[in-house]
């Protein structure tokens, strides 16, 4: 089974906005600027960026598992002979969204709590937020080893 989708941050934009206007009025502040015009500044400098990091693709495929952000970058690509294992779990929210370590791996995430977390073989993991975990189980079926074990949180995702 072949799987591909992408995720959006749901409140994403609307976050942005408020991070634009926050610095505006923290340069209004400190050099006594035009609020408007520092927003705008920081938009054109920062929002591509940001844009960027509000989708997050996942594709997999005979032999890998690909995610990406926004336009192709940053992007990760795990070839599924070094996965042991695959498994829903929910992330900590302190975990955040993005690219993140936690003990023992990485999580990318854009969005959400839920993530199919990858064991590999070097013995560390890889989480991969989705909100869609069963499906992307389901494309990993027959590839990796998946199960069904508890989450992080100790109880199976919502």
């Amino acid at each position: 089974m072949e799987y591909r989708h992408t995720q959006y941050a749901r409140l994403g934009w609307w976050l942005i906005a408020a991070a634009l206007v926050a610095a505006g009025l923290a340069v209004e502040a400190l050099f006594d600027g035009p609020v408007l015009l520092a927003a705008a500044a920081i938009a054109v400098v920062a929002g591509p960026f940001i844009a960027a990091l509000s989708r997050l693709t996942v594709d997999v495929d005979e032999s890998s598992l690909r995610a990406w952000y926004g336009w192709g970058w940053p992007r990760k690509t795990l070839h599924l002979s070094a996965a042991q294992s695959a498994r829903a779990v929910r992330n900590r929210w302190w975990y955040g969204f993005g690219i993140f370590w936690m003990p023992h791996g990485t999580v990318w995430n854009v969005w959400g709590l839920e993530a199919i977390e990858i064991g590999l073989a070097s013995g560390r993991v890889l989480r991969v937020g989705t909100d869609e975990p069963e499906a992307l189980l389901a494309a990993l079926q027959g590839r990796v080893p998946v199960s069904q074990a508890a989450s992080d949180e100790g109880q199976p995702p919502t």
